[in-house]
């Protein structure tokens, strides 16, 4: 089964440590998204912790990460290709652009901040 991890608003980002645990417990890949500016940006395809944690670095330096719900997604595979393309989360057209999916299907919208 997959792990999800939510960061909400106003707390602080989830510690390295417990996404490295989380990325070795579930190591086919992850993924996050995160609303900023009335919009909910998807990143995902990450194989390694080593790429998911540069990119949350860079995601860093662009906005307070801390003020943001931001939700990490850490794959099992237990069907399909193991690849960054079966990476969670994916848009959900059943929710519209904005509406990410995990795999367990749609999630609520993401709060604006």
């Amino acid at each position: 089964m997959c792990i999800i991890a939510i960061k909400p608003a106003h707390q602080k980002m989830i510690d390295e440590s417990i996404i490295e645990t989380m990325f070795d417990t579930n190591p086919d890949g992850a993924g996050y998204m995160y609303a900023y500016n009335n919009r909910v940006h998807i990143n995902k395809g990450f194989m390694t912790l080593k790429e998911l944690l540069n990119s949350l670095d860079k995601l860093k330096k662009k906005i307070n990460i801390d003020e943001i719900p931001l939700i990490l997604h850490f794959r099992i595979s237990t069907s399909g290709k193991t690849d960054s393309a079966t990476c969670h989360p994916f848009p959900s057209p059943s929710t519209g652009p904005a509406g990410p999916e995990t795999g367990s299907g749609p999630c609520p919208r993401l709060p604006a901040v």
